[in-house]
């Protein structure tokens, strides 16, 4: 072995071949993306719409996304409104149940009636910083009819970003079977500060207005002004909510 050492040691200086000096470039922030994903709406710039637009008070509203935010499972809810024709209008129980962020299924009920029906929500597009939240739902007929479901479809977006003021439209489309014809909605929600908020919902044929309590609990409490499909008076209401597993309403 003693050779081939010597061997080695004397060719060694031979066998080094130049290289020519080379950088390390540090790795980019981010990976260029195949393709670019709508932008999510900043936390506090999506826009939430009624649970059920056409019968103000019923659950909370629903958010345009939740990008950032894991949905509450379990809502409970109660809206009383004295004074109102319609009797199932009156006392109004609602418990519903998110089985995904984008899904959420309930049952409604009216004591004052004896009738029970379901009430299922689900968002068929994210709103982004681009384009609005699309929902489709169903729910027992607008507040004021003594019987009879609704079948409707929302886009609602955020517009705090470009009026720097919390702001939150929405339109839509909706079918009740009661008068067996379609009427448009629409209403807007602003966000006074956090937990506390207004919303004016127009039902396709009176105007109703919630101003509404939320703390980090999952508690709400709501008041409503509701605008009666008889004989065109306002009446006044209530609304109590609560959410478990809330996060970050």
């Amino acid at each position: 072995m003693l050779p081939f050492a010597l061997l080695f040691a004397a060719l060694e200086p031979h066998l080094l071949l130049p290289v020519a000096p080379f950088e390390i470039e540090p790795f980019a922030d981010e990976p260029p993306a195949l393709e670019q994903a709508a932008e999510p709406a900043p936390l506090g710039h999506v826009s939430r719409v009624p649970l059920a637009p056409v019968s103000p008070g019923l659950g909370a509203a629903l958010r345009g996304s939740t990008s950032f935010l894991r949905p509450e499972r379990f809502e409970f809810d109660l809206r009383l409104v004295e004074g109102i024709d319609a009797e199932r209008s009156r006392i109004g129980l609602v418990a519903t149940y998110a089985l995904t962020e984008r899904l959420t299924v309930g049952v409604e009920a009216s004591p004052k009636k004896g009738e029970v029906g379901p009430l299922a929500l689900y968002r068929v597009q994210d709103e982004t910083a681009d384009r609005p939240a699309v929902v489709v739902g169903t729910s027992s007929d607008r507040i004021g009819t003594p019987q009879g479901r609704a079948f409707w479809v929302t886009a609602s977006k955020s517009l705090e970003p470009q009026l720097d003021f919390p702001l939150a439209p929405y339109v839509g489309l909706a079918w009740g079977d009661f008068e067996d014809e379609f009427e448009v909605l629409a209403g807007v929600r602003i966000d006074w500060s956090r937990g506390i908020s207004t919303t004016s919902l127009w039902d396709g044929e009176n105007l109703h207005h919630q101003l509404e309590f939320e703390w980090e609990s999952g508690w709400r409490v709501g008041v409503l002004a509701i605008e009666d499909d008889e004989d065109g008076r306002t009446r006044f209401g209530l609304s109590l909510g609560a959410a478990l597993g809330a996060q970050g309403r």
